[in-house]
C-alpha cells in the first residue's frame, strides 16, 4: 500500500499535476505499466538465479518478489521521470 501511494503521488506530481483532466486513462496506464514491467523483470531475475521456487514454495516466491520488487518499482518510476 505504501509503495502504491508513493508511486501514484510521484507520477501525479511530476507528470499530471495540472493536466490530469482528460488524461486519467494515461495516468492509470502509466502506473500499471510501471508495476507490471518491474514485477515481471524481478520474477525473471529471480527465476534465472534459481530463487523463484513457485512449484514448491509459492508463498516464499511471492514474498521474494515483493521484497525485491519494492526498490525496483521506485527505480522504474525515477527512470520514467528522467526520460
Amino acid at each position: 500500500v505504501c509503495s502504491v501511494l508513493v508511486v501514484v503521488s510521484f507520477v501525479y506530481f511530476n507528470f499530471y499535476r495540472y493536466k490530469l483532466k482528460g488524461q486519467v486513462f494515461n495516468f492509470i496506464k502509466r502506473i500499471i505499466a510501471i508495476y507490471f514491467i518491474s514485477t515481471l523483470s524481478v520474477i525473471m531475475i529471480l527465476f534465472l538465479i534459481d530463487k523463484f521456487p513457485l512449484g514448491e514454495e509459492g508463498i516464499i516466491s511471492l514474498k521474494r518478489v515483493i521484497i525485491v520488487g519494492f526498490p525496483a518499482i521506485f527505480g522504474a518510476t525515477i527512470t520514467d521521470y528522467l526520460k
